[in-house]
């Protein structure tokens, strides 16, 4: 199309009318604009600071020649961390997982601003799955990453290797981001806690993203304390990300041993098709729960097959969206600067195609009311959790079906990723930690402490007793 054509449709789809000597000038003015969109593009350069890792779990990227540190006092001082490759750090390659993508980053992201004001310490970036599209931590066009509890058994996706570079050792703590699971699910696998936080309590400036309405940033650490930690260095509004929320809130970190009172409702796991072991450290977790003085457990029926499939159709529609405006958001969240105009449908696999294609599809065959019906069910499932939290402070569910599985077993009979219970509760948009508690087979089981919006910290004082209950070490 030339740039008559265009100016054409774009007259017609606005519904306006222009003489002749008006569209001239129009594209003569729009010619001279592309002389400064050119010049604003070249200014952004920046030079590479990193390096290429190699580590034994394929868990790093790009690091920093040497390690970025911006004060040595705060709250993070002495942490180490890595970001999940969608994230933005200045003078790194972002490959979000692909081959074919490695533009070097020209900003920080929000939340690696604030880990460095925080006093923490930037590694580098650590593996995905690429784009964000998992959900087992196998997709990575920059290599698999192996778990290091069992290298025959997945990781969890798609921040698998922020996962794996915390259980590694390689860092203290890393941030992930978490669209249907991808935080809570490499946590569970790796045996490490991750959280989740409510949608909207950080910036996701600075980040390319997947689902706008259940893409979240969270820390992945080695437990609840240092995860509540994090949180709270980076949470809050900012003025580059208008969907930040400015609620107060309690500090996240402090007094998380207070249990007091606390009711807590245990997941039904019968109609959800979880593993004997699992159950069975579920109800031995429910039973030390229910010993605890001044804590009451009760148990809660969920129904979520509805709501899972409103996930396949939201997260296909929104990323579609994405794409067609090129990751540069209008009115939303603007992507990392270097993203905007260079991601398109050429860099995607057979497996981005398999998960975006169904939503996408149906949303354009239906004109959205695909869509609608499915935010609907999102709805009508708040309605039923904020019934269940008039009962409970915080709900308990496993975060995966089963034991980590080995690459062959993430595929449900039907030949879906049903392995965890997470994107539910995205959709949801309610804070979630996975916090490990009990070990089956030398593997990890983990437990998942779900609370209302912006109840964040009841969340992580629940997987704080969940956590002190525990028995699960990575030195065992």
């Amino acid at each position: 199309m030339d740039a008559e054509q265009r100016l054409e449709t774009l007259i017609d789809e606005f519904g306006l009318s222009a003489d002749e000597e008006t569209k001239a000038a129009v594209l003569r003015y729009a010619e001279e604009l592309v002389s400064y969109t050119d010049r604003w593009d070249r200014s952004r350069a920046v030079e590479p600071r990193g390096h290429w890792a190699d580590d034994e779990y394929n868990a790093l990227l790009d690091v920093y020649d040497e390690p970025r540190r911006r004060r040595a006092d705060g709250p993070l001082s002495g942490l180490s961390f890595v970001l999940k490759d969608n994230i933005a750090a200045e003078g790194l390659r972002m490959t979000c997982g692909s081959e074919a993508f490695e533009p070097v980053s020209t900003v920080d992201a929000t939340v690696v601003d604030r880990l460095l004001e925080a006093g923490g310490t930037l590694l580098g970036k650590a593996n995905m799955d690429a784009f964000a599209f998992g959900p087992g931590g196998l997709w990575s066009e920059r290599g698999r990453v192996r778990n290091p509890i069992d290298t025959e058994r997945i990781p969890g996706g798609t921040s698998s290797g922020c996962g794996v570079a915390v259980a590694a050792g390689f860092a203290d703590a890393a941030l992930g981001s978490d669209t249907g699971g991808s935080i809570r699910s490499p946590a569970a696998c790796c045996g490490v806690v991750g959280i989740k936080p409510t949608h909207g309590l950080v910036s996701r400036y600075g980040f390319v993203e997947n689902v706008p309405s259940a893409d979240t940033i969270g820390p992945l650490a080695r437990d609840v304390e240092t995860a509540a930690r994090v949180l709270e260095a980076i949470r809050g509004p900012d003025v580059r990300d208008p969907t930040t929320s400015a609620v107060e809130l309690p500090p996240l970190d402090r007094d998380i041993e207070e249990f007091d009172a606390l009711r807590i409702g245990v997941l039904d796991p019968a109609p959800h098709g979880v593993s004997e072991a699992i159950v069975d450290a579920i109800d031995d977790l429910a039973a030390d729960l229910g010993a605890e003085p001044d804590v009451s457990v009760g148990s809660v029926d969920l129904a979520m097959e509805d709501i899972e499939e409103a996930y396949s159709v939201i997260s296909g529609a929104e990323f579609a969206w994405l794409l067609r405006q090129s990751f540069a958001q209008r009115g939303g969240v603007p992507t990392a600067p270097e993203m905007a105009g260079r991601i398109d449908g050429s860099l995607f696999t057979d497996h981005v195609a398999e998960r975006l294609l169904p939503g996408a599809y149906l949303d354009a065959a239906t004109d959205g009311r695909a869509y609608a019906l499915a935010q609907q069910q999102v709805v009508a499932f708040k309605r039923t959790l904020a019934e269940r939290f008039e009962r409970f402070d915080a709900l308990l569910t496993p975060t995966l079906r089963t034991l980590p599985p080995k690459p062959d077993q993430l595929r449900n009979s039907e030949g879906g990723f049903k392995y965890t219970i997470a994107k539910q509760f995205s959709l949801a948009g309610i804070p979630a930690v996975s916090v490990p508690f009990a070990e089956r087979e030398g593997l990890p089981v983990s437990a998942q402490l779900l609370a209302p919006q912006f109840e964040d910290r009841t969340a992580i004082v629940a997987a704080r007793l969940v956590e002190r209950l525990g028995e699960w070490s990575h030195d065992s």
